[in-house]
Formats: structure tokens, sequence, C-alpha cells
């Protein structure tokens, strides 16, 4: 079970955590229709380092305006309001977790565009530096369609997506569900961006319409560019990883964590010297 912070900031006050909570006959609770964001603060020896912390912000304050959640606190006063709940917290790593929404009884869509916005951020106890592999398989879950419900930001809704691939994943026997998108193509995992390494080189998928635009990946991205390590963008056909030296989900709360096994294909990617470079570039950014 997820050690969940006993107080949240609610509205721009430290209360408890439960103060926050939206009625029962919220619209977002009923819809799905709440926007969220997460990132990590690292508990580094005698302080946390928030990780990216203003471009996971932007993000979120962007999103909940593009969902008609628009909130007055900026990312600067939202990045003091987590500062201020980690005051409250165990001197240990945590996963944070900002979210937007209409907590007002009004179960009907258009009405409740009158209701106030709430902007609420929690914190979880996370371990970091996980080094297990994970066993991945393809679901039958497709990757829901930006067509459909836009991706590029985390509205709670589309997270039944995640959901659904993630449980079919563990009926499967396997730890992460891993998505195609509507042309049968390679999207992501359940909960993260998908990295594989094949000839010596990292391949993702292209970010089209469909792949979330993690910050996690970008930085993945971004490390390799430093280190010079090519990484290519492109669409991938499942085909290809029976091709593939080794394989990694990236994302916030996951961090990097290689693959053992995607179905039948295997990876020693835990062991994979491009891997490693990647992986020990991250932990010094985020040991900061």
């Amino acid at each position: 079970m997820a050690v969940v912070s006993e107080l949240a900031w609610v509205d721009g006050a430290i209360v408890p955590r439960e103060q926050g909570a939206p009625s029962l006959a919220s619209s977002t609770f009923h819809m799905g229709t709440g926007v969220f964001d997460g990132m990590m603060a690292y508990w580094n020896e005698d302080h946390f380092h928030l990780h990216r912390a203003h471009e996971h912000l932007v993000r979120f304050k962007t999103g909940a305006e593009r969902m008609d959640l628009p909130f007055a606190f900026s990312p600067r006063e939202l990045e003091a309001g987590v500062r201020a709940l980690l005051e409250t917290c165990p001197r240990r790593t945590h996963y944070i977790r900002p979210i937007a929404f209409r907590g007002a009884p009004e179960i009907m869509l258009v009405a409740s565009r009158e209701l106030p916005v709430n902007a609420c951020i929690f914190a979880v106890e996370v371990e970091r530096d996980v080094p297990d592999p994970m066993r991945g398989t393809i679901v039958p879950v497709r990757r829901v369609s930006s067509q459909a419900i836009p991706v590029a930001w985390k509205v709670c809704g589309t997270y039944a997506n995640s959901f659904l691939a993630q449980r079919r994943a563990f009926e499967r026997g396997a730890d992460v569900g891993v998505l195609l998108d509507g042309a049968g193509r390679l999207a992501e995992a359940s909960t993260s961006n998908l990295f594989l390494i094949r000839d010596e080189a990292l391949v993702t998928p292209c970010l089209d319409a469909d792949v979330f635009p993690g910050i996690t990946r970008r930085s993945v991205l971004e490390i390799a560019e430093r280190i010079g390590v090519e990484a290519v963008e492109r669409d991938v056909d499942p085909r290809e990883l029976a091709r593939c030296e080794g394989a990694f989900l990236a994302s916030t709360m996951l961090e990097l964590r290689p693959f053992s096994a995607i179905d039948d294909v295997t990876f020693p990617t835990d062991a994979h010297p491009l891997y490693r470079r990647v992986r020990e570039a991250f932990d010094v950014a985020t040991h900061a």
C-alpha cells in the first residue's frame, strides 16, 4: 500500500488531506474531467531535490486550462506549495501529485463550468533507484487515440486506458502492459514511455498524437545527446522487438526501469553497457 501524506496543499493552505476531497456528486469524480501531474522530490542526504519541477507544473497548469479548469496559482506558487508540503513530510523520497478538479456537487457537465476549480497537492513515499527488471507483455488494449481524448496532458479519465492495460498485464503474469496504437505500432507502456536498444542506439516511438510527451522521456533523449549516444525517434513495429538487445521504461515514478522480457523476447537490459551509461547519467542528474 502506498504511504500517502496525511496533509495536503489545498488551494493555498496546508490542511488534512481529506479536506481536499471532492463531493460525492462532483462532475470531476463522475466524468474523470480532472487534470493531474507528477514529479519527484528526491531526498538527497540533507535536502529535497525537485526534479524538473517547473516543467511539470507548467504542464499541469496548461493542461488544466485546456480542460477548462483554470486556477489562479502560478507554477512558481505551486512549487512553493510543494516545498511547504515537503516540510511536513518524512525526510524520504516522495512522488508529488498535483491535481485540479471541480469538487463542488454538480453532475451536469455544462453547469459545472460555473463552479470554482480546486487545486491540490499531496505526496506519496516511494523507493528510489529500484533496479529490478520488469516483465512486459503486449496487451490487447490499444492506446487511446488523441482524436478521442487529448493525451498530451494528464486528464484523469484518460488513465482508465492505462488501468485496463495494466490489469491485462497482471492477468498474464507480467509486470507492465505495452500498448500498440490504432495502427498497430508500439506506442508506450501503461504508465511509461518506451525505449529500445538496437545496434548500439536508442530507439523510441516518435511523438505522434497518441504518444505521451513525457518529461522523463525528454530527459533520456537529452542525456543521450550529452553522452554521445545515438537516439532515434520513429515508428516501431512490434516485430522489431526480436531484433533488439534491450528495452526499458522511462517515467517520473518508475524512473528508468529495464525490461527482462516482453512476451517471449528476453533482454539482458540491466547488464547492457548502453543502458548502464544512460542510467548512471540519469542518477547523477537526480542526485543533485
